[in-house]
């Protein structure tokens, strides 16, 4: 009506909807033979064939690009490891170059040595956060603030004349992804080594020191008590 037709006045070719046929079948003709829907269209065998080395040369190129993308996430993953390795590597540098001078510095008590060691130690571990540590050395104890036993240790004896005098303890106190040993890291069982003969190297400094100043006061009380002076 808009178009000023009414229902009646309409061609009869307009009167009813022409029927759906879906694109994926074939419909039949009159005689009910099969009819494509799509006659004019038409490939030969060299087109066909000429459309599937197209398509095959498509994927081949998709392949690749795929392969390239595994090998470049494959290298990030290796880099992103390497990096992460030469920064625990350093740590582990940094903490072994302050214990050295921790040990030489002149005029410090054991005691505050021992503390320096064990803190430098914590922050030398791959989670610092929840790493604790602890000395013994004979009836003497000496451990960070937080530290309490965890199933999660790392234990290196301390040696003197082959006999054990104590013990160096590294824990975390919570759970870490599994490595070499538990949580732990090959490298920082060699670290915890590294430390405990610097340890056991300076306790014997200390014993040699102590054992020559009373040598040297003896000699002086000797001196002293002479009753010649001796030229």
């Amino acid at each position: 009506r808009s178009a000023g037709y009414s229902r009646q006045r309409l061609p009869s070719f307009l009167r009813q909807p022409a029927p759906f046929h879906p694109p994926c079948r074939s419909r039949k003709g009159r005689q009910g033979k099969t009819k494509p829907i799509f006659p004019n269209i038409k490939f030969s065998k060299k087109e066909l064939i000429k459309n599937i080395e197209g398509l095959n040369r498509r994927i081949k190129r998709l392949e690749t690009r795929k392969k390239s993308f595994t090998e470049v996430r494959h290298s990030a993953v290796i880099l992103e490891k390497t990096s992460h390795d030469l920064k625990e590597r350093t740590k582990e540098l940094e903490c072994l170059y302050k214990i050295s001078n921790i040990l030489n510095e002149p005029n410090l008590y054991p005691e505050k040595v021992y503390e320096k060691i064990l803190k430098a130690i914590v922050l030398s571990y791959q989670f610092p956060k929840i790493t604790e540590s602890r000395l013994i050395i004979g009836d003497k104890v000496y451990k960070t603030k937080g530290f309490k036993n965890s199933k999660w240790k790392q234990t290196s004896p301390i040696l003197i004349d082959k006999e054990k005098i104590g013990a160096l303890e590294v824990v975390y106190l919570k759970k870490c992804p599994s490595n070499f040993k538990g949580p732990f890291l090959r490298e920082e069982r060699h670290l915890l080594n590294l430390i405990v003969q610097l340890i056991m190297q300076y306790i014997k400094r200390q014993k040699i020191e102590a054992s020559l100043r009373q040598s040297e006061l003896r000699f002086r009380t000797l001196i002293d008590k002479a009753p010649v002076a001796i030229s």
